[in-house]
């Protein structure tokens, strides 16, 4: 979009492929000045393209110059503003057209127990009895540990700008918990009085006190794992999570973490590209940590919360290298919609607020119905966008789900599932089809027994078994997990 002709020729294209724009219309004026004319067709599609528009507006700051209200709502349009920002209108336009995606997949019929969610529940299941097992009362929970006490020793500290490399978490992540965690009296900063740029981080005594209790407990929900499944069966479980696991040529987290507290993408946004390698490097925002992973050693004494979550990982970077959206989003949220839209108290469950600032509402996968006297509820529609996404999702996670059939072997997957099943007979629950990969960081450091409460009551396995290691996993060996990549 150079000049004139080419904006209006953009805005034509882009019209003709947005369901529900009867027309739209680019003019200019002398000056800077340019005025955009969208017409709906009066029809549910008309309506959320019209909706896509009041939300483009607000989160712009922008105030629609005129409305034609002969329908059952606006008929059309009008923004006058200067060129530049009619030009962000037509970005954020194409973002919630769909175009930004890739491929339609035609529909598809829906796997009841996709391979994400088997391991979303398997890794629910093991925070479930961590929690519950309750080894030291004042034990972290798993996912701060995991993916920052475990990297901090006793005497050495460690410098800030280093920590996202050692712990693979982005930037934003890092400085909301240890933000939270030196406000607990966890953690402690200090600055180099050579260089007051540059700052240190070490752990308190409070801080190591936590730091060994958590890893006390991921030893003892190995002992009950191995002692319930079998020690053939939880070693057998244990490869099968080590290769898939080994397959990745990139460090990933300990822990599933999203981008930032707003941000449940595990590599946020597409400013750095795609480099197809080898090493393969995913598109990532410029917060994530890139760091080549050295060798399969270094993943073997890593915790099956670790295993688990590191897999799920891997499926989840497969998932959005096909451009489909959020795997979570569409796992989650896209299934309570058998229609184009649902109720906004529903939809409130799974993050969206109807204040055009969460996630979805942000990436244009919905939108919201502006508040209004007259109607009880508030509908939450799906963009054309989210409606791709949706009618995809079946279809992409076949073929993901066959593309590691082959890959790793339809006998070794097939074990793999009968594995994690197992898992959820030990600690049984309700849980959800892909884990909140923000919610930990919103209370770090809440203690493993303050969020039992989000769990299924633990059975009584484990009271009369014995701590001894399983595997190779000691106390020590979770203690070593800065290293562990």
């Amino acid at each position: 979009m150079n000049d004139l002709t080419n904006d209006q020729q953009f805005v034509a294209l882009l019209s003709q492929k947005f369901a529900g724009i009867r027309d739209a219309v680019l003019q200019t004026s002398d000056g800077n000045r340019s005025e955009l004319r969208v017409e709906f067709d009066q029809s549910e599609d008309g309506y959320i393209a019209y909706l896509v528009f009041i939300q483009i507006s607000k989160s712009l700051k922008l105030v629609l110059s005129k409305r034609d209200n002969s329908g059952d709502f606006p008929s059309a349009i009008t923004l006058a503003t200067n060129k530049a920002t009619i030009r962000k209108v037509c970005r954020h336009w194409v973002y919630a057209s769909g175009l930004v995606l890739n491929r339609p997949r035609p529909p598809a019929t829906v796997n009841p127990r996709p391979f994400s969610a088997q391991l979303s529940h398997a890794l629910q299941a093991l925070d479930s009895l961590y929690a519950s097992i309750q080894t030291q009362r004042d034990a972290p929970i798993a996912a701060v540990y995991l993916n920052l006490l475990a990297h901090l020793d006793d005497d050495q500290r460690i410098e800030m700008k280093d920590l996202p490399q050692e712990a693979i978490v982005s930037k934003r992540v890092l400085r909301v918990l240890l933000n939270s965690l030196e406000k607990s009296g966890w953690i402690a900063k200090t600055r180099d009085p050579e260089s007051l740029r540059r700052t240190y981080i070490s752990l308190t005594p409070q801080g190591m006190i936590f730091r060994d209790a958590a890893a006390a407990q991921l030893n003892e929900v190995e002992t009950v794992v191995a002692h319930q499944l079998g020690n053939e069966t939880y070693d057998s479980l244990r490869e099968a999570l080590i290769e898939i696991a080994a397959s990745s040529e990139i460090a990933l987290p300990q822990y599933i973490a999203g981008y930032g507290v707003a941000d449940a993408s595990l590599f946020g946004g597409g400013s750095e590209g795609e480099d197809q390698g080898p090493p393969y490097i995913p598109s990532h925002g410029q917060d994530f940590p890139v760091v080549i992973r050295p060798d399969t050693k270094s993943i073997r004494h890593l915790p099956l919360v670790s295993l688990i979550s590191r897999v799920l990982s891997l499926f989840t970077l497969a998932y959005e290298r096909k451009c489909m959206g959020s795997l979570g989003v569409a796992t989650v949220f896209m299934k309570h919609l058998k229609d184009t839209h649902c109720d906004l108290d529903i939809a409130r469950q799974y993050g969206v607020k109807g204040n055009y600032k969460s996630g979805m509402e942000r990436h244009l996968v919905v939108v919201v119905e502006p508040k209004d006297d007259r109607r009880k509820s508030r509908r939450v529609y799906l963009t054309p966008k989210g409606q791709i996404i949706r009618t995809s999702y079946p279809a992409v996670m076949s073929e993901i789900e066959s593309a590691w059939e082959e890959q790793f072997g339809n006998q070794r997957i097939t074990r793999l599932r009968e594995r994690l099943d197992g898992l959820l007979n030990i600690q049984p629950g309700a849980y959800d089809d892909y884990p909140d990969t923000t919610r930990w960081l919103l209370a770090p450091h809440r203690a493993a027994h303050q969020i039992a409460s989000h769990f299924a009551t633990a059975n009584e396995v484990w009271g009369s078994i014995s701590t001894s290691a399983h595997a190779g996993i000691t106390f020590k060996n979770l203690r070593s997990l800065p290293s562990a990549r």
